[in-house]
Formats: C-alpha cells, structure tokens, sequence
C-alpha cells in the first residue's frame, strides 16, 4: 500500500490478508500507510475492504485521514 501496488493489495486482501493487520516495525496499517504515502488508490482499495478509519498508528496516534490531510490530499 505504501508503494502504491493496487494489484499487490488486492491479491494480499484475495489471499485472506486482515486488511487491518499492522506491520511489525512500524505498527501501522496498509490503510495509514497508503495515506502517509499519498497511495489514493490503494487507499481507496482498503476502504472498499472495509479497512478501519479509526485505528490509530504507533506512535504518533495519528489516523489515516491526519496522514491524509497532512499530505494535503483532499480525495
């Protein structure tokens, strides 16, 4: 999600994946990861997966839409 891969992310989720699963060095979602990354697509992705808004990331407590805002994507 980070890099942008909706076909990677697509598979992963196809696969089974917890689409809120956090990472193990960052402990971030795909879906803050994708709006820390400006990753629209992907992120858009994780949404119709039903990826959790409110988590929070490590450590900052930032959600995705403050990822998202703060890299001033408005979609």
């Amino acid at each position: 999600a980070r890099k942008g891969d909706v076909a990677a992310v697509r598979r992963a989720l196809a696969a089974g994946a917890d689409v809120d699963a956090t990472d193990a060095t960052f402990l971030q979602t795909a879906l803050i990861r994708a709006a820390m990354f400006g990753q629209v697509e992907a992120a858009k992705v994780l949404l119709a997966a039903h990826a959790d808004v409110e988590q929070k990331a490590a450590p900052d407590g930032m959600r995705a839409l403050h990822w998202a805002a703060r890299q001033g994507s408005a979609e």
